[in-house]
């Protein structure tokens, strides 16, 4: 590819301070020596989640073809390895010149830094400058040398000084910041009296802090606290993290150096290179920190803080830039994400990249039946390269076809993964100098869910051609059992007017109807009438006798009482239909009833299987299409939310079932069992949250069994002795229809996503809070800033809040489809007016909303929005209205929902109340107005004349009361008779955890 020397660099991602700083002491090297450098993000090695697992896929870009020597950053890539399996790893590069980075590995030079005297020093200081005793260890990921090292330094130091190794004061949380949080959790819960904690890592050390706070636990006052490496965020966090300092520019510049010798000098002794660590103490351990170490004076401290102020502009101008970026991500991201032609994404794609400052970039997609890589997009210096529809093809091994990329490159090529789960797409390549990584990264998830979304929708047209290709079998099916009508089986017999039998009949209908002696056999027999069939039979006869020459006699064949009966039972039971055909004498008077007996079993079956088919067929488009049609992290919350309340449900039956059958057993001894009425009504809500929701996305079977099961429940709320054990299997029954149900939607789905049955489109939930914890330290420490500078971060700092926000505005096509789907059901004419303000909220607030107005949008087109005829009997339009309008407040949103259909029957709701005992009659009358429409929100309590599959249980309203009280938010209800209600719904911006 390059007649310059390229060596290759393996690292997990690009995202953190730790990359970064490697990076830039890489790419100096490189810079120095006039060598190109290629980074493939590999993510981690040994990983059990799937999603890291594919990641790694793009390490095995790194090979002769594309790179004359490697740079391993074992501790970033290997940190699940122990030390055997990073020799190996290392080992499989072979003859590759290679150097590894942070562990050393026997047979390559190294690059390390000096793990054990660093971590001996701190734990030292603790002891003697702090007089700490009972310190306490988070520990790595078991094996990781790094790790290892660390945790036995830690362990002499404590040796020396005749403190005894406690087991309850280590733990392990495998390098991760969420793991540690965990840990610190139990240290404390093993000793409480612990008084320093030091972590072999210092993002598991700032998860630890992040519990101390958690808990009011003073750092340093109660206990200190001590991380490694000196990663940015140590110094930002408050109090400031002691902590040993890794210099990673010089490792990174070094290990440039040592390959820089493999490469041009095959035989070059392999040495490893020892840079030791630096201590740097800070205000978690109890000192108080740089400025007062030993600069003392004036002079000094001005000095001090002139380099903090341009440390600040540098800051300021770097988070501005960043700003700018994630505003361009957002606007790049919004068209990929709804853009499902794969063409045109990559069209828009190369035309936008220049605007992220990306002017060399590679797509390489894996060809879809085929799985080879297609040079599918190629940009070179801002030159986008004409490339046929198809593609190019890249050889097995490659990164891109011959000529299209160049030497001597400024910048760095990065190789960025492109997955969906554990289904790899392709990868990313692009030219960057040194930078943090978060947006790329972002970019990165971008391409790939958009790239998948266009995937899904191919599937789905696909999909589509099978089911066509279906339904024209299933014609095929109906068109035999016409064929098999033509040579049923088939016998003769007449009925005179009377009733009574005659003798004569064919020979073959002794066999349709399983008779041997035909001619002293009734009519009752033949037919198997009970008496009050065979009286209706004979009036029947009398109405022919009488009426057939004024009346059709189509019609008075429909009028029959006997038109089909079955013999047998089970598997082996038959269908025997009867047609009835009249019979005159030769002086044109009506004489008899032909009856012409037809076997119809196989016919019946037939269309049983084809009525089961084309239900099963049709239940399948309407799941697609609720899958298709609504954003995938709507979906996933669905799916997440209705496992979660089915679970929940089977657990309470479960738990009443062995005391029902107890009291059952034992009874009158044992009282009867009266089953918890806080479970049956838990229940309810449950039932009724999982048909509102499946209606909403047209899953119309989950929806009708969680009505019926709603209608079994009944029975358990006003129990009878003997029924209660039943009623308990029964539900039970219902639950595995339930979930048999859910699991038909998530085989759809998987079918629709890929082979491996992969659902969700993930987003990188970790890093996203990793970017919202340093927005939160940056706003800590502004502060110390002047006015300008906390104007200019704080637009910085919302947005790393909420980059995992979802716009309401995208939820509002489901309400639609929701309201039109209704008012089709319930023969009503409605609009839906929606006024959205561009507003964003958190995945965690937005399940609660959703579900709240789905219920709210129900409860308003079934009790408010009247029929036309009764809209034009008030004189307004026949089309009734539903409004919703979302607002931006200064501390959070509000929602508001307007109808102008026939308002709530307050006195109704108070009436209801009363008679269900929720309030007494004397503390009715001395309610407000605004306090006797909110007991609505009471459960049991509805206005509805009877319970549909809609609403009328009273369950819905009390749901959407306990979800917005949940996110702290409240309700209110402005209602005027004839005129409409008014439902606002105000919940707090504060609800989002950072």
């Amino acid at each position: 590819m390059s007649k310059r020397p390229v060596i290759g660099f393996l690292i997990n991602d690009m995202v953190g301070i730790y990359q970064f700083e490697l990076w830039s002491g890489i790419y100096a090297a490189c810079r120095k020596f006039k060598i190109d450098l290629i980074i493939f993000t590999g993510g981690e090695l040994g990983s059990d989640n799937p999603l890291k697992a594919v990641r790694s896929t793009v390490f095995t870009l790194a090979n002769e073809k594309n790179v004359d020597g490697l740079i391993l950053s074992a501790s970033a890539i290997g940190n699940r390895f122990t030390s055997e399996q990073v020799i190996e790893y290392c080992r499989s590069f072979h003859p590759m010149p290679l150097v590894t980075l942070a562990i050393d590995v026997p047979g390559f030079p190294s690059v390390l830094i000096d793990n054990a005297t660093g971590m001996e020093n701190a734990v030292e200081h603790l002891i003697t400058v702090h007089n700490r005793r009972n310190i306490a260890f988070i520990g790595g990921t078991p094996g990781n040398p790094d790790s290892e090292t660390r945790q036995q330094a830690y362990r002499r130091v404590l040796k020396n000084h005749g403190i005894e190794i406690d087991p309850r004061h280590e733990e392990i949380a495998n390098f991760d910041h969420a793991e540690s949080r965990e840990a610190m959790e139990l240290l404390l819960l093993n000793d409480p009296t612990i008084d320093a904690v030091v972590a072999a890592n210092d993002d598991m050390a700032l998860g630890a802090l992040y519990t101390l706070e958690r808990q009011g636990i003073d750092v340093p006052g109660k206990i200190a606290l001590c991380g490694f490496d000196d990663i940015d965020d140590s110094k930002f966090c408050t109090p400031p993290l002691f902590t040993v300092r890794q210099p990673l520019f010089e490792q990174g510049h070094k290990c440039v150096e040592l390959l820089f010798d493999l490469i041009r000098h095959k035989n070059t002794p392999v040495s490893s290179v020892v840079i030791p660590a630096v201590l740097v103490p800070r205000k978690s351990c109890g000192c108080s920190g740089t400025l007062d170490d030993d600069n003392h004076g004036t002079p000094k401290l001005e000095q001090k803080l002139a380099d903090v102020e341009v440390i600040l502009q540098r800051e300021a101008y770097e988070k501005v830039k960043m700003e700018r970026q994630i505003w361009e991500l957002q606007r790049l991201s919004a068209y990929l994400v709804n853009t499902f032609d794969s063409v045109k994404l990559i069209d828009y794609l190369s035309r936008q990249l220049p605007a992220q400052g990306i002017n060399t970039a590679y797509l390489v997609l894996n060809d879809e039946t085929e799985n080879e890589p297609i040079l599918k997009m190629a940009i070179s210096d801002g030159v986008v390269f004409p490339l046929p529809r198809e593609g190019v093809p890249v050889q097995p091994g490659s990164l891109f076809p011959d000529g299209y990329v160049k030497s001597g490159l400024e910048e760095t090529l990065i190789v960025e993964p492109l997955f969906f789960e554990s289904d790899h797409l392709g990868y990313f390549i692009y030219s960057m100098k040194p930078c943090r990584g978060m947006i790329m990264d972002a970019l990165r998830t971008t391409i790939s869910a958009a790239l998948q979304g266009a995937r899904l929708v191919r599937k789905v047209k696909i999909r589509t051609n099978e089911l066509e290709s279906a339904n024209v079998q299933l014609q095929d099916i109906a068109q035999k059992v016409h064929d098999i009508l033509d040579n049923i089986k088939q016998g003769l017999f007449t009925v005179n007017l009377d009733g009574t039998v005659n003798p004569e009949h064919s020979r073959s209908v002794e066999t349709v109807l399983d008779i041997t002696d035909f001619k002293n056999t009734t009519l009752k027999e033949i037919m198997r009438l009970n008496a009050e069939d065979e009286a209706c039979f004979k009036k029947w006869l009398e109405l022919v006798r009488d009426r057939h020459a004024s009346m059709r006699w189509e019609k008075l064949v429909r009028l029959a009482p006997v038109q089909e009966i079955v013999l047998g039972f089970g598997e082996n039971c038959r269908y025997i239909h009867f047609s009835y055909q009249k019979m005159y004498d030769r002086f044109k008077n009506l004489q008899k009833i032909m009856v012409l007996a037809i076997d119809v079993t196989e016919s019946r079956r037939i269309e049983q299987i084809v009525a089961t088919e084309k239900e099963r067929h049709e239940d399948e488009v309407r799941i697609i299409l609720g899958l298709v049609n609504n954003l995938p992290e709507i979906i996933k919350d669905y799916l997440r939310d209705t496992a979660d309340r089915i679970e929940t449900i089977s657990a309470k039956l479960l738990s009443m079932q062995e005391p029902a059958k107890f009291a059952r057993e034992n009874y009158p001894r044992v009282p009867p069992y009266i089953p918890p009425q806080e479970d049956l009504l838990v229940i309810s809500q449950d039932l009724h949250t999982i048909k509102g929701n499946s209606a909403t996305f047209g899953f119309d079977k989950i929806s009708k069994i969680a009505h019926e099961t709603e209608d079994l429940l009944l029975a358990l709320k006003r129990p009878i002795e003997i029924r209660v054990t039943v009623t308990i299997a029964e539900l039970l029954d219902k639950i595995s229809a339930l979930k048999a149900a859910y699991n038909e939607i998530l085989s759809v789905q998987a079918r629709l996503n890929s082979s491996n049955g992969d659902t969700y489109i993930p987003l990188p939930q970790k890093r996203v809070e990793r970017i919202r914890e340093i927005a939160k330290n940056v706003e800590l420490k502004l502060d110390i800033a002047d006015e300008p500078f906390k104007q200019t971060i704080k637009p910085l700092i919302h947005a790393c809040e909420h980059l995992r926000d979802v716009p309401l505005v995208k939820l509002t096509e489901k309400y639609k489809n929701l309201i039109s789907r209704l008012a089709i059901r319930l023969n009503k004419k409605v609009n839906f007016e929606v006024f959205p303000a561009d507003l964003e909220v958190s995945p965690h607030l937005l399940s609660p909303i959703d579900e709240a107005l789905v219920h709210i949008f129900r409860n308003s087109l079934d009790h408010g929005i009247e029929s036309p005829e009764e809209r034009r009997v008030r004189n307004k339009s026949e089309t009734g209205l539903i409004r919703l309008e979302i607002f931006s407040e200064e501390k959070g949103m509000l929602v508001r929902i307007t109808d102008d259909g026939c308002g709530i029957n307050v006195s109704e709701v108070l009436k209801k109340a009363v008679q269900d005992k929720i309030i007494t009659a004397e503390k009715a009358e001395s309610l407000s107005p605004q306090e006797k429409v909110m007991l609505l929100f009471d459960a049991g309590v509805s206005t509805a004349r009877e319970v549909s599959d809609i609403s009328g249980r009273g369950i819905g309203m009390a749901a959407v009361k306990r979800n917005i009280e949940s996110i702290n938010g409240s309700i209110s209800v402005e209602t005027h008779s004839g005129i409409g209600t008014t439902i606002e719904i105000w919940f707090p911006l504060q609800s989002i955890p950072l």
